[in-house]
C-alpha cells in the first residue's frame, strides 16, 4: 500500500514517518515490537492526533506474534487504541475479512 520511499521513512523515522503517510492511507499495519518506539505507543500518538482532528481517522491493525484472535486476547490491543489485531502469521482470508468488515475493500 505504501511506496518504497514512504516505507523507508516509517522504518527510519518511526512515528514521524507514520504521521506523514496517514493522510493518504486507509489502513496502517502496526507491528507491536519496533526498535525505536513500540506499536502501542505509536498508536496512542496517532489516535490522539486523529481525535484532535490533526489527522484523518485511519484504521490501525496491530500485527503481533502474541495471541489476539479471541475477544479476551484482543481486549489489550483494542484498549490501546488499535481497531483490530492479527496474529503472525496471518492468512489472506483473515486480512480480507478484516478489510471487508471496515469497508476498505
Amino acid at each position: 500500500f505504501l511506496n518504497d520511499t514512504a516505507t523507508t521513512e516509517i522504518y527510519t523515522r518511526g512515528i514521524v514517518g507514520s504521521v506523514r503517510c496517514v493522510q493518504e492511507t486507509e489502513v496502517i499495519f502496526m507491528d507491536i515490537n519496533m526498535p525505536v518506539m513500540d506499536g502501542m505507543e505509536a498508536t496512542k500518538i496517532l489516535k490522539s492526533k486523529m481525535f484532535n482532528g490533526e489527522l484523518t481517522n485511519t484504521l490501525i491493525i496491530a500485527v503481533t506474534a502474541a495471541r489476539c484472535e479471541n475477544e479476551e486476547d484482543r481486549k489489550t490491543f483494542l484498549e490501546a487504541g488499535f481497531d483490530e489485531c492479527v496474529q503472525k502469521p496471518f492468512s489472506a482470508v483473515r486480512l480480507t475479512e478484516i478489510l471487508r468488515n471496515y469497508g476498505i475493500i
